[in-house]
């Protein structure tokens, strides 16, 4: 019988499990977690999955589409299992697998942001445990539901966790932690992304306040044969004379085998440029290492295997070039390099093998899974391990004020209307969760509005889709950012804001506020761990009740008396953090026109005053995109921004 462990890739087997069934996987405890896949429809599929106390079975018929599923007994013991999925003469084993808390974080930049660019990252080597798990969903879009994913569960305890998101492993840290069982995370992110892109077509169309978003989709579509001829002509031009074509480091000789690189930087195989630089970075990378062959392998044919490389990529073995790919090449990001290396080529002893990678936007360089990196006999015999030290230098970085022209609204735009749906959250559906944790929104500043409509309805979809009754949904508030306000003002990123807290009104919702934790000159602020926290917070105590406090004060409601305005809060007594009066708050009267106001605090309430406003009618609290704030409960945590006005940006 054959027996395959799944790895990070899109299974190309007429009988697979989904892409989350593989090696180290987390299974939600407590609920019959069900188990899927595709195959030749009419055959039977049997699952076992076996513990130290005992095993269980289940089965299914796959269907006339192909797919299968089959639900599992629930699990109480945290493991370690073995699962097996058999067909025919099929069968594909699953091991090192736990029961324990299983969360979807998903969103863009600020959720995918890695462990590794966090200035308050938790070092790898001995500070994880092998019990927080974390699968990456690699990149996928789709035009339609997609059955399956590509990734990895990756361990905490290794230098895997270097490229987890952040803001999720702080999270699952911290429930680990109080509640010492396994939590694996299922990380399905993609930078740069509006909320309708992880929105289904059908919750799309259920809401009549949104079809003038399909409607402009729709129209979008017919206009994208035109506008995609002229995306490719203008690609062509900008990488013309770039990085992309001028390979500088074959010139200089960065292929050779005596080339001298040792004042280059050494890198772990498997980890993208973005996570050993810890930044985004944009260009030509090259990697070179040396390698010892046996002499048993002297004249005959190897087989080169690199993983994936992101974006286009030319590999050299001792200077003779045995593979490529370039603008041509179809999934070029998640294509898994495997290269034949002629046996003239090789060398007796060592061996040198450079790759130069070239990414004009996103993650770029060896973006692993690690133990794909191997070399060996072509005949599948033997191999040597590649994801060990590497040689890395960047011969040419894009500059970032030219970016790469934008991709057109329409099929596989990550911006489009339920691409990111279909393509990554899609094939997670079946897959048994405690709940979800979303990081999103910069994308959408500008559009507040809409925001409020689309944001509780991708969180209503979601759940109805699982099948899991209202499963915990808990996001982030929008941060601060830009230059700091001197004067009252309106502000887009306030007005995000405020959509973003319309979905309290859900049942089982929470949102961590981090008005005080954001960066005035980047989108990307890089304390990331106490952003994880606020939000494992919201996990401890309203799901799993334990005894900490999670919320931010909330606007309740205010009292106006002459020319003062008293304001309360729910969640707790309210103090400053530098023992000042609260700052951050205005009002205005019936011209609409804001001032500063001075503020007392007693206990839960805030009074208002100025004296250019003698008859206020509205209040505003941390109204701008960088405001001046300082209000939080005693346990620590912000007020989130508010207003009590319903007046337009203009009026």
């Amino acid at each position: 019988m054959l027996f395959i462990s799944p790895v990070a890739v899109v299974h190309q087997t007429p009988f697979h499990l989904n892409g989350l069934f593989s090696d180290g996987m987390v299974l939600q405890r407590g609920i019959s977690d069900q188990v899927f896949g595709t195959g030749e429809p009419g055959s039977f599929v049997q699952v076992t999955l076996t513990g130290s106390n005992g095993s269980q079975q289940a089965g299914a018929t796959i269907g006339g589409d192909g797919t299968w599923h089959t639900s599992l007994k629930p699990l109480d013991n945290p493991g370690p299992y073995v699962m097996s999925a058999t067909c025919g003469a099929l069968t594909i084993q699953v091991n090192d697998i736990l029961a324990g808390e299983v969360w979807v974080a998903s969103g863009q930049s600020n959720m995918e942001f890695p462990e590794s660019g966090a200035d308050d990252r938790v070092e790898a080597q001995g500070a994880g445990s092998d019990q927080v798990r974390m699968f990456t969903v690699k990149h996928q879009t789709a035009d339609s539901p997609a059955n399956d994913v590509s990734g990895r569960w990756g361990y905490s305890s290794t230098l895997d966790v270097l490229k987890m998101s952040a803001v999720a492993l702080a999270f699952a840290r911290e429930v680990n932690q109080k509640l010492n069982v396994p939590v694996g995370i299922i990380s399905s992110c993609w930078g740069g992304t509006p909320v309708e892109a992880w929105t289904s077509r059908e919750a799309l169309d259920r809401d009549d306040r949104l079809q003038p978003l399909v409607t402009k989709y729709l129209n979008d579509l017919q206009q994208y044969p035109i506008r995609k001829a002229a995306y490719d002509e203008a690609v062509q031009q900008w990488t013309h004379g770039k990085a992309g074509g001028e390979n500088q480091g074959f010139i200089n000789g960065w292929a050779l085998p005596q080339f001298n690189d040792a004042d280059w930087k050494t890198v772990q195989g498997g980890l993208d440029v973005n996570t050993t630089e810890g930044r985004e970075v944009d260009g030509a990378f090259w990697y070179r290492a040396t390698v010892n062959f046996p002499d048993e392998w002297y004249g005959k044919p190897l087989k080169l295997s690199l993983g994936a490389l992101a974006e286009y990529d030319t590999t050299y073995v001792n200077d003779v070039r045995v593979g490529y790919t370039d603008q041509k090449t179809r999934d070029a990001s998640s294509l898994l390099r495997v290269y034949p290396v002629a046996p003239g080529i090789v060398r007796r002893g060592a061996n040198n093998i450079a790759v130069r990678v070239f990414s004009p936007q996103g993650v770029a360089g060896m973006v692993g899974p690690a133990e794909e990196m191997r070399i060996g006999p072509a005949d599948g015999s033997a191999s040597i391990p590649l994801s060990g030290d590497w040689k890395f230098k960047i011969e040419q970085e894009l500059d970032p004020n030219t970016p790469r022209p934008a991709l057109p609204i329409g099929p596989g735009n990550p911006r489009s209307p339920t691409e990111l749906f279909s393509g990554m959250i899609a094939p997670l559906i079946r897959y048994g969760i405690k709940g979800a944790i979303w990081y999103q929104g910069e994308q959408n500043v500008g559009g507040a509005d809409t925001y409020g409509e689309l944001f509780p309805d991708m969180i209503h979809d979601w759940r109805t889709r699982w099948g899991e009754g209202t499963f915990p949904f808990y996001f982030v508030q929008l941060p601060n950012f830009h230059d700091p306000v001197t004067n009252p003002g309106d502000s887009d990123w306030a007005r995000l804001r405020e959509a973003q807290t319309l979905a309290l009104a859900l049942p089982s919702t929470g949102m961590a506020v981090t008005i005080d934790l954001g960066e005035a000159k980047t989108i990307h602020p890089t304390h990331k761990r106490e952003v994880g926290r606020r939000l494992a917070l919201w996990a401890l105590g309203k799901t799993y009740h334990q005894p900490v406090y999670y919320g931010s004060p909330i606007y309740h409601s205010m009292t106006i008396s002459g020319s003062a305005v008293s304001v309360s809060f729910t969640n707790g007594s309210l103090t400053t953090t530098d023992g000042s009066p609260p700052t951050g708050f205005e009002l205005a009267g019936e011209d609409h026109k804001f001032y500063w106001a001075t503020a007392k605090l007693d206990g839960s309430t805030v009074t208002l005053s100025t004296p250019q406003v003698a008859k206020p009618v509205a209040v505003r609290y941390a109204w701008a995109d960088n405001p001046p704030t300082n209000l939080t409960n005693h346990e620590g945590l912000p007020a989130a921004p508010f207003r009590t006005d319903t007046w337009t940006k203009n009026q």
